[in-house]
């Protein structure tokens, strides 16, 4: 856990924790995911990045095929990669209080998803998912 710690970004020495399971960076000012975390954490399972700042997630979010529980919210999310549907083994997917419009059709695919916060004030498009 590296939480509230006024993180700008992930620092270089977390990346090189290639077997982490869990990873908490709640309550930051990160604006942005590093790409090369994806490939960083072949084995990560809980990945929070609750209160920050992030407006978008990286586009090859899919590639964290073992994550079983992400945690985006209260950010400024505004869209979502449509790799995040390649995420399979999601099984608790919070996108609560961001600015997201509407989910990725890709997301039809998270089939093992148990549990779902979806609470937006911009969701205008749900249809996606049907």
């Amino acid at each position: 856990t590296i939480a509230t710690s006024e993180l700008e970004f992930v620092p270089t020495d977390v990346l090189e924790l290639s077997n982490l399971t869990y990873l908490d960076l709640r309550f930051n000012v990160l604006k942005q995911f590093p790409e090369a975390s994806l490939t960083a954490f072949p084995f990560l399972e809980t990945l929070v990045l609750t209160d920050n700042e992030l407006r978008s997630m990286p586009t090859g979010t899919g590639g964290m095929t073992a994550l079983r529980s992400l945690i985006l919210a209260n950010n400024l999310l505004e869209t979502l990669p449509a790799s995040l549907g390649k995420c399979v083994n999601l099984t608790s997917l919070d996108l609560s209080n961001n600015q997201i419009n509407y989910l990725p059709p890709e997301a039809k695919n998270l089939t093992n998803l148990t549990q779902l916060d979806m609470e937006f004030k911009t969701l205008t498009d749900l249809q996606t998912l049907a």
